[in-house]
């Protein structure tokens, strides 16, 4: 299966890892993941993303992984596994990227370490976890990884990311991608058609019963994740066969099963909170520009795309300065969003200020230029 952030529709293969080529962005030449039927995802709210860029021998491969410090990343061992000091030095890890081809240089960061754990086997997707190193800190937020006992609850809301391809055969996103989707197995059920392949005590089965989203090619090792207080890293892009095919989930690696050897590598600690059915609300807004300030004038309109990611309605509220707003305040269902249309409140010059609330806090704000005015 290829692994992504959106749900992925893909032809039957055999039981797979999930990278993905860089040199051919149309086709995999490897195994690999991609998220089909997914919705873009607000990178504000996902500083903890990585994007690896792994070279082996003479190929490259794009794969997730998920920052757990600002050292340390967590990815699939299938994504590394086999790698020379010379594929070390020449692979990057790329924190947070807008999509595969746009990201600061400051994001790109090099490899120190790579800790595959001992009892990967590719043959049988097992065990199918490493941790990465990198030799500087990355400018990121990190996401706790779980180390609950008993996890994921059949029927537990999750959300899977990444920047792999949508459809089988088709294009990259132009952005990340998130894949809303819940537990289909608990912690001793059966994962689909995989019989005796699906390993419950160190495998997570996910998907939609209807496998309408699913991870794919160029998703492998990316974050699979759920609410325990707060969001937290359950299960890793594994393998599984085709792409959003019902009665073939996407398979996970289940993090917690392995907590104790990741801490023991990395020095980090755990999440211990056990997972819970639902999450509560996510509001969230995604800034209308690329710049420090944005801009409009008479007559022209900016968009902001209020976004509920939780599980949860939510409620929110937009405040501006020297702008008007389409809409003030509402409450969004969950895996919903809505358009505020901004516009100039007059012809005259102004610096104005816009302020999305949620819950009486703020958690995006942003000045507009206004008519040219400066800010």
């Amino acid at each position: 299966m290829v692994v992504c952030l959106l749900t992925v529709v893909g032809a039957v293969t055999s039981p797979a890892a999930n990278a993905l080529t860089a040199q051919q962005p149309t086709k995999a030449a490897a195994p690999s993941n991609r998220i089909v039927n997914g919705t873009a995802a607000n990178r504000d709210a996902t500083p903890w993303f990585v994007m690896l860029r792994v070279s082996s021998g003479n190929q490259q491969y794009l794969c997730g992984g998920t920052a757990i410090s600002t050292r340390w990343i967590v990815t699939a061992a299938h994504c590394v596994v086999g790698m020379s000091t010379r594929d070390r030095l020449s692979s990057r890890a790329i924190v947070n990227p807008v999509n595969l081809y746009t990201y600061p240089a400051s994001a790109e960061v090099s490899l120190k370490q790579v800790v595959v754990h001992p009892a990967y086997r590719d043959e049988l997707s097992s065990d199918d976890i490493a941790v990465v190193q990198t030799t500087k800190a990355m400018n990121t937020t990190p996401l706790p990884y779980s180390s609950a006992d008993v996890t994921t609850p059949l029927g537990a809301s999750l959300k899977v990311f990444g920047l792999g391809i949508t459809r089988y055969g088709g294009s990259f996103p132009s952005s990340l991608q998130i894949g809303h989707i819940q537990d289909l197995a608990g912690t001793t059920g059966e994962c689909g058609g995989y019989a005796d392949r699906y390993d419950p005590t160190s495998m997570l089965c996910a998907g939609l019963p209807d496998g309408s989203v699913d991870a794919c090619q160029g998703d492998s090792g990316g974050p699979l994740t759920g609410w325990a207080g707060r969001r937290t890293l359950v299960g890793v892009v594994s393998w599984g066969y085709g792409c959003a095919m019902a009665g073939y989930p996407g398979v996970y690696t289940r993090v917690s099963s392995f907590a104790n050897w990741i801490q023991g590598q990395t020095g980090v600690a755990a999440n211990s909170t056990p997972l819970g059915l639902n999450g509560p609300a996510e509001v969230r807004a995604n800034r209308p520009c690329g710049t420090k300030s944005c801009s409009v004038k008479k007559k022209q309109t900016l968009s902001l795309y209020v976004k509920n990611l939780g599980d949860q309605p939510g409620s929110w509220s937009v405040r501006t300065t020297k702008l008007t707003s389409s809409k003030s305040s509402g409450v969004l269902a969950p895996n919903s969003s809505t358009k505020v249309k901004l516009r100039a409140a007059n012809g005259k010059q102004a610096c104005g200020k816009v302020k999305l609330q949620v819950s009486g806090a703020v958690v995006n704000a942003f000045k507009v230029k206004v008519n040219g005015g400066k800010c």
